[in-house]
């Protein structure tokens, strides 16, 4: 009986490592989409106008390969709601290790 509840263990790990590894999979590659970054930057854009008062927006982000940011439609409005920044697109370059 012991053998069996352990063989049923083992299973049940392999089932859970393959489970985590699969979602793991579809994570990274919903990270890797446009619309997931756009969605991302949204939701952290919101969180920033929130916190500076300063009413911020971006129409599209894109992360490439970890070390580029491309940011499209930028709009940033002061405090009186005024254009203090409107840019078509801006790059950053960035690197994630000294």
């Amino acid at each position: 009986m012991k053998k069996k509840n352990k063989i049923g263990l083992q299973r049940l790990a392999k089932q859970l490592i393959l489970l985590v590894a699969i979602n793991l999979a579809a994570f990274l590659f919903l990270l890797q989409t446009s619309s997931m970054q756009t969605y991302l930057g949204k939701l952290f854009t919101q969180n920033l106008s929130a916190k500076t008062g300063y009413l911020i927006s971006v129409a599209k982000v894109e992360i490439d390969w970890l070390d580029r940011l491309r940011l499209k439609g930028v709009d940033i409005k002061d405090l009186q709601s005024e254009e203090m920044i409107r840019s078509q697109e801006v790059f950053i370059n960035y690197h994630l290790t000294s």
